[in-house]
């Protein structure tokens, strides 16, 4: 770290604040334990089958969190959360779900609704940077 600017000396050389990848892992893990959560908070194997506030609240709220603590850029949080949500959700639904006729059509809408939680982070992200700007 630099005494002067309290900056690793990488991010002082990108012009970027340190941070990388992190969240897309956290994405990645937020979205995993939603579904895992889902059968013992709610009774439903599938979240989107629960009560609308768990997932359709729960996926949006968690990734606009995110969002505010990412410390990438508005489109770079977009991203690495949508990507990082599906990964999440399709890893824990094709580990431990069964798979029936509709598995498409659940693949699908994953990436749907993990796009409208990704969008969501990018909201997060942009309101965290004009939080940090004053």
């Amino acid at each position: 770290m630099s005494g002067e600017t309290g900056r690793a000396p990488l991010a002082r050389a990108s012009g970027r604040k340190a941070g990388g990848w992190w969240t897309l892992v956290i994405a990645t893990g937020v979205g995993t334990a939603l579904w895992a959560a889902s059968a013992p908070l709610t009774g439903y194997q599938e979240p989107w089958d629960a009560p609308a506030a768990y997932y359709f609240v729960g996926l949006p709220g968690l990734a606009l969190l995110i969002g505010l603590f990412s410390r990438q850029g508005v489109l770079f949080t977009i991203l690495q959360a949508w990507g990082g949500l599906f990964v999440g959700q399709c890893s824990y639904v094709m580990a431990f779900l069964p798979r029936g006729p509709f598995a498409a059509v659940g693949l699908l809408a994953l990436v749907v609704f993990s796009l409208i939680a990704g969008l969501a982070s990018g909201l997060g992200a942009y309101l965290g940077h004009r939080g940090s700007e004053r």
